[in-house]
């Protein structure tokens, strides 16, 4: 199954949500909250069965590289980047220590993400924004009206979100064309909005009070509110 088996061509509205969003970047001020979600970075090593990958979280490669509090705390304040981390841990780690997911959501943390997004819906329908790559390359969507956000190019879909995102979380990179595509997401109520930047290694969710709580709380993802 794919993206298409439960979207179709948008509403007018939804377009002009998308396109209402040039200029805000990752950042989602129409909501009281923004929850930035961070990808986990994969060690690769030997185990006892073998060749083994461990996920581990940005702030315990931070402790591991020896960050201290404030050097994480002011690392929260901007847009994440891996970059600096993978330069401080990979001498301890061997250079073995690989950068999170980049221009998607990592399975782990879309399969957290459902019950909490899907909670806050009213009803079942939306709209998804899927990234249409730089070369215009996905051409399965050129039939779907096309907005361009800050210059980069995005095919607008609507139908039922609920089933889309049940998918979506379910869907592994390699046996889908476009999980790794979905850029944007958010449901015809309004009660929550979710961006991917296609070079970023993590989601931002503007969202409200109950829904910031309930992913804030959620131990299985790391997660933090974003500043400002």
């Amino acid at each position: 199954m794919s993206l298409l088996s439960h979207l179709g061509a948008p509403s007018n509205r939804q377009i002009a949500e998308l396109l209402s969003w040039n200029g805000l970047g990752w950042r989602t001020q129409r909501y009281p909250h923004t929850i930035i979600t961070l990808n986990p970075f994969e060690l690769h090593k030997s185990g006892p069965n073998g060749y083994e990958v461990e996920q581990m979280s940005w702030r315990s490669v931070a402790m591991s590289a020896r960050w201290s509090d404030e050097d994480w705390r002011n690392f929260l304040q901007t847009p994440p980047t891996p970059t600096d981390l993978i330069a401080s841990a990979n001498a301890i780690f061997g250079g073995q220590l690989n950068g999170p997911v980049e221009g998607a959501v990592a399975r782990s943390v879309r399969a957290e993400l459902l019950p909490h997004l899907s909670a806050a819906l009213t009803e079942p329908n939306g709209a998804v924004a899927a990234y249409l790559g730089y070369d215009n390359s996905n051409k399965r969507l050129a039939r779907f009206p096309i907005v361009n956000v800050d210059s980069m190019p995005y095919a607008v879909l609507g139908g039922d979100l609920q089933s889309a995102m049940t998918l979506w979380a379910q869907d592994e990179f390699t046996e889908s064309w476009w999980t790794n595509i979905v850029a944007f997401m958010w449901p015809n109520d309004n009660s929550w909005f979710l961006r991917v930047d296609p070079d970023a290694t993590f989601a931002a969710i503007g969202c409200g009070e109950k829904t910031a709580i309930a992913l804030l709380s959620n131990n299985e993802i790391e997660c933090y509110e974003a500043a400002g």
